[in-house]
């Protein structure tokens, strides 16, 4: 796991090189049927099914193993499961709109090709302040602009909080990927707060 410091975000981080077979993970999503997102051209296409993780078991098993150990290390001591799934195919210059995700805590995305796929993620609400930040602590990378790009390598899984913005950038011929949305089960909050999920 590598943690990146935003400076608009709570925390994003990567786990890199993940022992999934990846041939096995393109060949499951080249199979299922893609629609056009609200059927503009130059956005990406997306699975009609946004549970396909459930056909894959043993991957969606994987991913939450590592999605709760690594919110561990953060801090967070709550059990985690997989929402919706959905499968990702862009084409070569694609821009698609920000936009984030709502009624869930955590999201993520699993990039199973390297090469130039990139994620861009925006700050969500304007500030008045612009204050550089230094990290000396080389696990962790600091950003001072409003947007962070991050060039995405085979084997990727990136894990950001559901609020913060996010768009896919795609220049190269075709890629797939495996997006999800992530609650906390169990009992969290405190008081008149708390809830069974």
């Amino acid at each position: 796991m590598k943690n990146f410091i935003v400076p608009f975000a709570e925390w994003v981080f990567s786990c890199e090189n993940l022992e999934i077979d990846n041939k096995i993970i393109v060949e499951h999503l080249k199979n299922l049927d893609f629609i056009n997102v609200e059927g503009f051209f130059n956005r990406p296409f997306i699975t009609k099914d946004k549970n396909i993780l459930n056909n894959l078991p043993n991957v969606k098993n994987y991913f939450e193993k590592i999605i709760h150990n690594s919110i561990k290390e953060i801090g967070y001591n709550v059990d985690i499961k997989i929402g919706t799934s959905w499968g990702t195919l862009c084409r070569g210059n694609l821009l698609s709109e920000f936009h984030n995700h709502s009624n869930y805590w955590l999201s993520a995305v699993y990039y199973p090709h390297g090469s130039e796929n990139k994620i861009q993620f925006r700050k969500p609400i304007p500030s008045n302040w612009q204050i550089n930040t230094e990290i000396q602590n080389p696990n962790y990378t600091s950003f001072t602009s409003t947007d962070y790009t991050k060039i995405n390598n085979q084997g990727t899984l990136i894990v950001f909080p559901s609020y913060l913005q996010h768009r896919i950038i795609n220049q190269s011929e075709e890629r797939y990927s495996i997006a999800m949305n992530i609650n906390p089960i169990g009992e969290i909050g405190t008081d008149d707060s708390k809830i069974k999920m």
